[in-house]
């Protein structure tokens, strides 16, 4: 199957939505290749790849020791602090800010009510606003090591 620039931008939404969420590549990588297997390979939707990528990253653990990947890199610099969040603040806020899911789709995923997404969401933007602009035009990985 020969991929179009459609399905490489769905495919490359897809995986960084999953590895924010799960701050890792290969993590990210398993549940692009979960979805797809789950929903019959060539003949799965956009929108039914996003769910599935956000269904099954949601709930990956996430690693003890983050590794350095080139995918960092092709983050947009102002995504690169998401990754250091804690994981709970981290998830809720990909799903609820970023992807923009209503806080009972995000709650229902990460198995935790409304009011925590939103509160993990808030603490999550809170966090990230007090992050010095000069972090934000870094362009090392000073701050993708060990959380």
């Amino acid at each position: 199957m020969e991929l179009t620039a459609k399905d490489e931008a769905v495919l490359s939404t897809s995986f960084k939505t999953a590895f924010l969420l799960t701050a890792d590549a290969e993590l990210a990588e398993a549940a692009i290749t979960d979805a797809i297997a789950e929903n019959g390979g060539d003949e799965i939707s956009a929108e039914k790849l996003l769910s599935s990528v956000i269904a099954s990253a949601s709930v990956a653990r996430s690693p003890a020791v983050r590794r350095w990947c080139p995918v960092f890199r092709s983050l947009a610099t102002q995504l690169r602090p998401v990754l250091n969040l804690p994981d709970d603040l981290r998830r809720s806020f990909v799903l609820r800010i970023l992807v923009g899911l209503p806080a009972k789709e995000c709650a229902a995923l990460l198995k935790v009510s409304a009011e925590c997404v939103n509160e993990r969401a808030g603490a999550a933007a809170k966090e990230l606003a007090e992050i010095p602009d000069a972090a934000f035009q870094r362009t090392g990985l000073e701050n993708c090591g060990t959380t």
